[in-house]
């Protein structure tokens, strides 16, 4: 299913986030692993973040990008 999926998506994958990008997110997340993913996600913006991360899924980090859970996007993605 997922190979079905991406396979009609365009996606790019991010690169490494600058390191300002780093700095400017560091206090707003509890795990130190996701303040690169975080950083990528404000600096490259891309259409979607999908993540099965909650630490990804609090309103705090919703309320600076939104992400959304990789199921609940396929199953939005198969009702359009």
């Amino acid at each position: 299913m997922l190979d079905e999926v991406l396979g009609l998506l365009n996606y790019v994958l991010l690169q490494h986030p600058s390191e300002e990008s780093i700095e400017s997110v560091q206090t707003t997340l509890r795990d130190p692993n996701d303040v690169e993913i975080l950083a990528s996600l404000i600096e490259y913006k891309p259409d979607y973040a999908l993540t099965g991360d909650k630490d990804l899924l609090t309103n705090d980090v919703q309320s600076i990008f939104p992400t959304c859970r990789c199921a609940d996007f396929i199953r939005e993605f198969k009702s359009d």
